[in-house]
């Protein structure tokens, strides 16, 4: 996506975001998180402290405008944003010889796109639980949490990508 486009579609998804965390309850086990498709969605040359300052401010933005424990998104996308490197270096960057400079599901395929999802949204659920529920529920009402909660995010930024990002020639 071009620069402008990028930052239309950030500042839409955030505020959807905002809406979501203010106004929808989707229950314990379903906390719908479209603000990781615009932060996982990120050039791959983006550097780290760029990618970890991005995701703490935008985090904690929304934490301030959200009806929420004050730094718990903050954590949370911090966290995913910290293993975004390693994920993509480990899984999927020079797959085939070829460097994706934008992960989306047309770079990438819809498997691998989809594992990235599950992984990156999965590092995000384990902190945003472990910070929200400290010893306060039991270890399956946590796990369960995880499980639904990444791999449904995980969908979730399947169908945006293959919908807003558009296919890159290299």
């Amino acid at each position: 996506m071009e620069k402008s486009q990028s930052i239309i579609v950030f500042v839409l998804v955030f505020l959807i975001q905002v809406i979501l965390n203010n106004s929808v309850f989707f229950g314990i086990y379903l906390y719908p998180v479209p603000i990781c498709f615009v932060l996982l969605s990120r050039d791959v040359r983006t550097s780290s402290l760029n990618m970890l300052l991005t995701a703490f401010g935008t985090g904690i933005l929304l934490d301030f405008l959200s009806n929420g424990v004050p730094g718990l998104n903050a954590a949370a996308l911090t966290a995913m944003a910290f293993f975004r490197r390693p994920v993509l270096k480990r899984l999927f960057l020079m797959y085939g010889g070829a460097e994706y400079s934008c992960p989306s599901v047309w770079n990438m395929g819809m498997t691998k796109y989809f594992i990235y999802s599950v992984v990156a949204c999965a590092s995000f659920f384990i902190f945003y639980v472990s910070l929200e529920s400290v010893g306060i529920t039991g270890l399956w009402i946590y796990l369960k949490r995880i499980l639904a909660g990444t791999f449904v995010n995980a969908a979730v930024m399947l169908l945006m990508s293959a919908a807003i990002q558009k296919r890159r020639t290299f």
